[in-house]
């Protein structure tokens, strides 16, 4: 019954449905302003990195730009497809990216690195609300990418674009409106770029570029917030030299 149910634990519940009211309702938190320095909770020295790819941008991109905004050395080895599958066995889920610590091993899963660069770098706040926020947008764009990430591998041409249209009016809309709905500033956190703004800018120029055929280059322009956090995390001097490093 009811009755045998020690207090504490209602306390504790009354706790969490407190902190995850507040999820929605905060203000914008101030936070990534140490953008470039190491985060003053740490007292180690930032480890040799060695972020493996292929040579375009996809997922690893939105971690070489934390990378590059936070003025942090990695090495940014860029694997050749051919040359991936005679790796492939060596790496944890037998895909890439996966980021080699230097004392830490190799970490596989593209979210995962970069939180940690995020968190290297100070593009990653510390504080529960504004992390899971941050997360929450994250998440959303994977959502939103990962349905044409899976036509790449498609051989049928007439299939690949039928399955793009599809989503292109079916799948995306829903995502893009509620992503547009998250962002709170100039950038997707206020006023501090984050790693979700990177996230967001990586799948976005992907788009812009014509990467998925039959996919529009403007299919995101009717999202003003959004196409705004673009122009934003294009404007930031360290991805405007990594861009132009990279074109």
């Amino acid at each position: 019954s009811l009755r045998s149910v020690p207090t504490p634990l209602f306390s504790t519940q009354r706790r969490v449905l407190s902190q995850t009211s507040r999820i929605h309702s905060s203000p914008p938190l101030k936070m990534c302003d140490h953008i470039g320095k190491k985060p003053k909770t740490s007292s180690e020295p930032i480890p040799k990195l060695k972020l493996t790819y292929f040579p375009v941008t996809g997922r690893a991109e939105p971690t070489r730009l934390a990378f590059a905004i936070g003025r942090i050395d990695f090495e940014d080895e860029r694997v050749p497809f051919p040359q991936f599958l005679e790796r492939k066995a060596s790496y944890p889920f037998g895909s890439v990216p996966v980021l080699e610590i230097d004392g830490g091993g190799v970490i596989s899963q593209s979210d995962a690195i970069l939180r940690y660069a995020g968190k290297l770098t100070g593009l990653y706040p510390s504080d529960p609300i504004a992390a899971i926020k941050v997360d929450e947008f994250c998440d959303g764009v994977e959502d939103l990418s990962s349905p044409l990430g899976a036509t790449l591998t498609e051989k049928d041409q007439e299939k690949k674009l039928a399955t793009r249209k599809d989503i292109v009016e079916n799948t995306m809309p829903r995502y893009f409106s509620g992503l547009e709905k998250l962002v709170r500033g100039k950038f997707v956190s206020g006023e501090q770029v984050s790693i979700a703004d990177l996230r967001w800018y990586a799948f976005a120029c992907s788009i812009k570029a014509g990467f998925y055929d039959g996919v529009p280059t403007n299919l995101f322009e009717p999202y003003p917030k959004l196409s705004a956090v673009v122009d934003a995390v294009d404007a930031i001097p360290q991805v405007q030299a990594w861009n132009a490093a990279h074109a």
